[in-house]
Formats: structure tokens, sequence, C-alpha cells
């Protein structure tokens, strides 16, 4: 038989469950005030987490790119070569609540946050609001042609960011290609990875 504890009139018990099956009682405690219905709001339980697990809970959710050293398996590959689109996947976290864009800018080393420049962002004003390493990614097949700002989009971050830029994948036409090469003369302090092909036309 489930016990209940004491409460005030105002106060309805726990809602409890017996999972016990012709063994010892084992009762699980919904941890709320209210019991639960159909009708009524229910409180969302994502608040009873601390930090420190929404922390590991965001660890867990952040894709892992294909070259990293922790992927063990290939068949767990969240992010392989050419799907980079996922790796702003922390962008939809900070903007749920304040709580939850303290903690994962907090812990942008951990979560291994960066920004990313690619097509059509506004590098110089993205790097000017924030420290975060950078990605340049320049590598999709649906665009043949870069923009005059996109080119020079990269040529600032390559030559005045060199100390933040954390991967770099180029795939252009050659002589796009040969300007921007010129610009990677000299150290790149954090650069973990660098891919850059010409551009191949059927």
């Amino acid at each position: 038989m489930t016990h209940y504890a004491s409460t005030s009139a105002h106060e309805p018990p726990p809602f409890t469950v017996n999972l016990s099956k012709g063994g010892p009682n084992r009762d699980f405690e919904y941890p709320g005030k209210t019991r639960p219905t159909d009708n009524g709001p229910r409180s969302p339980l994502i608040h009873i987490l601390d930090d420190y697990s929404l922390l590991n809970i965001f660890s867990l959710y952040r894709p892992a790119l294909s070259d990293e050293s922790e992927l063990d398996d290939a068949n767990d590959q969240i992010l392989d070569e050419g799907e980079w689109s996922r790796k702003q996947w922390w962008y939809r976290l900070v903007q749920v609540c304040r709580r939850w864009r303290y903690i994962v800018l907090e812990s942008a080393s951990r979560l291994r946050l960066s920004l990313v420049c690619a097509r059509g962002a506004p590098v110089a004003d993205m790097l000017a609001h924030s420290p975060l390493p950078v990605i340049i990614d320049h590598f999709d097949d649906k665009y043949y042609d870069v923009t005059a700002e996109d080119e020079e989009g990269i040529i600032f971050a390559l030559t005045q960011h060199r100390y933040r830029v954390r991967r770099i994948r180029l795939r252009m036409v050659v002589y796009i290609l040969q300007k921007l090469i010129n610009t990677l003369d000299g150290e790149f302090p954090i650069l973990e990875y660098l891919l850059i092909e010409p551009l191949q036309f059927q």
C-alpha cells in the first residue's frame, strides 16, 4: 500500500506511482507540489535541473565534427564534412532564456563554441562583438561565386583575427583561392583544421 506524508488542506500530496509487483514497495514521487492532470497546467521539469546538469546535457547535444579524435565510430558521426551547417548548434540554446545563455557562454571552451564565417555572414560586425574562435567555411557546391563582401570578410578574418581562426574550409575558383592563400602567410596559433580545394566544374 502506498502511504502519503501529511499535508495541509491547501496542498495536495505528491503524485506517487507504486512500481512494485509482488516485491517490496517502490514508490516514484513526481517532483512537484501538484499532481499533473490532463486539464491543469504542468510545471516545466527542465527548471529543476541545476546548472551542472544542464551543462552536461548541452555537452552531449553538441554535434561532433568528423575529424575530432573523440569520435570512435564512424556510425556515431553527427556532422560529416559536407554538412557543416550544424556548427551553429548553440545559437538556439542561448535564445531560450537568460540562464541558458549564461551557462553556454560561460562554458564556451568546454562546449567548443565558435563563430561561423560563411556565405552572407557580416564578418566584421560579428567578430567585433564576440571573442569566440572562428570557423571560416565556404565549401558549398550550390554556390559557384563568392561575393565581394564575402571575399572581404574572409580576408578580414584571416589577416586581422588569425589568432582566433580554428578551422578553415575553402572551395572556390582558382583565381579567388590564389588571392586568399596569399593571406595565409603567418601563424595561426589555434588552427586545427585546414581544407582548401579548387572548384571543379563539370
